[in-house]
């Protein structure tokens, strides 16, 4: 049985290994995503779902083309959500059609823009331009590029940050993450394009 933990992580850790020169460069996050959408591309499209990186379409139309912005936190421009990574069904909307969503960032970089865009894309209540994307899991990755390991992990269900005992709960272990992912999503093997027991 191969879980999404199993396959989310498996594709992390090959990113790591596989490509280090993109680490040892110090290679733009661009390059690094590219990489590992190739690798859940791999996972996931025999289960029926799509991978897709800097993706701007909801369904056939353009991805939230006039989110909020404000003075602080500018994380939909006004030409729309770009997220990291997404992996969903073309042309369709909606939680049944959105599976995760992932937003990826080196040591050096800052978050908060992408917590905000975490936040909206996982709210089942968020809506703009009549959309909602409800993403059933939202994943932030922090990476640690001259030793090549995750640095951090944190996850996002429901429009929040996971917590445990109202704290944000911080992941730095691949095993770690695997065991959570399959813990919040409550599924096992994904088939027959996307019947995933995550209804």
């Amino acid at each position: 049985m191969c879980t999404i933990g199993m396959k989310i992580t498996s594709s992390i850790e090959r990113l790591f290994n596989d490509d280090a020169e993109l680490f040892d460069v110090g290679a733009n996050e661009k390059a690094m995503t590219h990489m590992l959408g190739v690798y859940l591309l791999e996972k996931f499209s025999g289960d029926g779902w799509n991978v897709d990186c800097e993706y701007n379409r909801s369904g056939s139309n353009a991805r939230c083309e006039n989110t909020r912005c404000d003075s602080k936190i500018t994380a939909h421009s006004k030409s729309g959500i770009y997220p990291d990574i997404i992996c969903h069904k073309r042309t369709r909307e909606g939680r049944d059609n959105n599976l995760f969503v992932i937003e990826v960032k080196k040591v050096e970089d800052m978050e908060e823009n992408d917590f905000v865009k975490l936040k909206d894309l996982t709210n089942p209540s968020f809506v703009e331009n009549a959309k909602i994307y409800a993403y059933k899991l939202g994943l932030f990755l922090k990476f640690d590029c001259p030793n090549r390991r995750l640095e951090k992990a944190l996850l996002f269900i429901d429009g929040d940050f996971y917590k445990e005992n109202g704290e944000v709960k911080e992941i730095n272990e691949i095993g770690i993450l695997k065991s959570k992912i399959d813990e919040l999503l409550g599924v096992g093997e994904i088939m027959n394009g996307g019947q995933n027991g995550l209804d």
